[in-house]
């Protein structure tokens, strides 16, 4: 009986750290995980506020009248749908203000996670990986690779 409590209980794939500073703070790969899901989240918000102000200052510059008169309706239907554009548009990614955002508030090892299996909702966009099928490309190689003269360019 005492044996079986002397053997070291194996952490499952979760629970382990992903990086050296991960297990520096005590995070796991789960901690992780949704540490990014949540950063993602935030980062496509941030970018949908961005966009909303841009749409409300737009539309404050458009002289009154036209086709439908001035109403207090339609003052409440056009921020409605300014709200929903701008969190569609941030979605979508359009700007890229919530990628960089993103990008810059990575941490050390988080690369990993981003590559893992488990991280299957932070989309493509918001990761810094060159496609592989890219880099196979002539004109990527010519770009990425040093000439061998020394000079840059």
């Amino acid at each position: 009986m005492i044996e079986s409590i002397a053997t070291p209980v194996q952490a499952t794939p979760a629970q382990r750290p992903v990086s050296r500073a991960a297990a520096q703070a005590g995070e796991t790969r789960e901690d992780g995980l949704t540490r990014l899901k949540k950063l993602k989240k935030s980062c496509s918000d941030l970018e949908s506020i961005f966009i909303g102000t841009l749409l409300k200052a737009m539309r404050e510059t458009v002289v009154d009248g036209g086709l439908l008169p001035k109403s207090a309706g339609r003052d409440v239907y056009e921020s409605m749908f300014d709200q929903q554009l701008s969190v569609h548009l941030a979605q979508g990614g359009s700007l890229g203000m919530g990628q960089m955002v993103f990008n810059q508030l990575l941490r050390p090892g988080d690369q990993e996670l981003l590559d893992s299996q488990e991280l299957k909702t932070v989309s493509p966009q918001y990761r810094r990986i060159v496609p592989k099928d890219l880099i196979d490309t002539p004109d990527f190689k010519k770009v990425a690779r040093p000439r061998s003269d020394g000079a840059e360019g």
